[in-house]
């Protein structure tokens, strides 16, 4: 199904620690098994070839509700900040090696990325020497640019070694208690979110397990649980981890146990819920790669109550449903062929419990079709579309619901191709396509057309 969340999440590919961060690809395969439409793996590209496509058309103008940025402060920025701000806390000889670095990093006819990385290879080790905090801004700060800057000459194994061996120290810091203060321990963990998903990017899921993912995502939700616990003057008591992971999804879902004010709530949520929240939306793609649907879905589930609890802008939490409804479809998909071969293999063994199980795969099938198809429409009802005014129903949106819209109503057009209804396909088809033509998503619209020949020739 079309999956528009930065691979990626509805919200799924990766985290740029630069100034154009790219956090809203993760934010986005639908087939019908048996059938001759679309493949599941040829739609699961669709979206982000349309987003890559749609980012390279507005790359000079300002993208306004970026799908829940992670990025914040860019590395860039934070130097010229701390290098040129008279009050910045660098030693004088250090904050001269920084400047030469910026220069030939910055320098517009012909940026010298080699003679930048030996600038702040040098200013690191200079802060070594001084004995500076490696978990202070200003040290992270230098090693992020030399990331950025291994990543820019093409060696990203060393430049994947450094972002590691960052989260390796953040993780020993914000595990060992009385080291940080409880807004030191809150930035941490946000800056390693965004570096978690930075190497995920990196490495394509090569040398990040999905447990080493886990490990940081429990990580930030406890610290988030423990905030919001100081707020209410309250602490849990659990020994059983089984229980304390229920426990806290529980707790980060409905806030109905907390009684201060949304707005206190909201505040401590904001210390990095949107990284969390990205981080989440990348393990639920480790869950689609490994055909795990079902917990996809229940991480998805969470997902969306959690971006209403931090926040986040209604239009990213339509496009996180669109998401969703993907899910289920690929759900349906994975039940639809486990019907294929128990029927397959029917007349060969069939006694009571087979056909019982059948009968349960059936009815999971079809819930899972009409979920999909319940949660495009909700999507759809929500939005002020016109079918016969495309045009005016576009200048009243932002391009996030207008991606959230079309991947609605172009499913609906699969939902009913997997029902046999031609006639409320066709329509679907139409007028997702004029939506998708209206975006340039040329990819989205070939597709289309191509469904729509199908169902022509029949």
């Amino acid at each position: 199904m079309i999956l528009p969340y930065f691979k990626g999440s509805g919200l799924l590919s990766g985290c740029s620690l630069r100034t154009n961060s790219i956090t809203s690809r993760y934010i986005s395969k639908i087939s019908t098994f048996g059938y001759d439409t679309i493949t599941s793996k040829r739609l699961y590209s669709i979206q982000k070839t349309q987003e890559e496509a749609y980012n390279e058309q507005t790359k000079n103008r300002k993208i306004q509700d970026v799908v829940l940025t992670l990025c914040g402060i860019s590395a860039l920025s934070f130097l010229i900040w701390w290098v040129y701000w008279p009050h910045h806390t660098f030693p004088t000889h250090i904050a001269k090696i920084l400047r030469k670095g910026l220069r030939e990093e910055m320098n517009k006819e012909k940026p010298n990325y080699l003679k930048a990385l030996e600038y702040y290879n040098q200013a690191l080790k200079l802060c070594d020497e001084n004995d500076m905090n490696r978990l202070a801004n200003e040290y992270t700060g230098i090693e992020i640019k030399i990331g950025e800057m291994m990543e820019l000459l093409n060696i990203q194994n060393d430049a994947n070694k450094l972002y590691l061996n960052m989260l390796e120290r953040f993780t020993e810091a914000i595990n060992t208690e009385n080291t940080l203060s409880d807004d030191e321990r809150s930035a941490l963990i946000k800056k390693d979110l965004q570096i978690l998903v930075k190497v995920k990017e990196n490495t394509e899921g090569i040398q990040v397990s999905k447990f080493f993912f886990l490990l940081h995502l429990l990580m930030a939700q406890k610290e988030l649980i423990r905030r919001l616990e100081l707020a209410e003057n309250k602490k849990g008591n659990t020994n059983d981890v089984g229980q304390f992971v229920s426990d806290m999804i529980l707790k980060l879902s409905n806030l109905d146990w907390l009684s201060i004010t949304e707005r206190e709530a909201r505040e401590i949520w904001n210390l990095f819920g949107e990284e969390l929240i990205v981080a989440r939306e990348i393990y639920t793609d480790y869950s689609l790669e490994q055909k795990d649907y079902t917990t996809a879905i229940n991480l998805k589930l969470t997902n969306i109550q959690w971006m209403h609890n931090a926040g986040i802008h209604p239009s990213k939490i339509l496009l996180a449903q669109a998401n969703l409804a993907s899910i289920l479809y690929l759900q349906m998909e994975q039940f639809e062929a486990q019907i294929y071969a128990l029927t397959k293999n029917a007349n060969q063994s069939q006694n009571s419990n087979q056909n019982e199980t059948l009968e349960n795969i059936v009815k999971s099938r079809d819930i899972c079709l009409e979920l999909a198809e319940n949660y495009y429409n909700s999507i759809i009802r929500v939005i002020p579309f016109d079918a016969n005014s495309k045009n005016t129903t576009l200048e009243q949106i932002d391009i996030t619901t207008a991606q959230a819209l079309t991947l609605s109503i172009y499913g609906l057009g699969v939902v009913n191709l997997q029902k046999n209804n031609q006639t409320m396909a066709k329509q679907y088809l139409d007028q997702s396509l004029c939506l998708a033509k209206d975006m340039n998503f040329d990819s989205l619209s070939s597709e289309i057309e191509r469904e729509l020949s199908k169902i022509a020739s029949r």
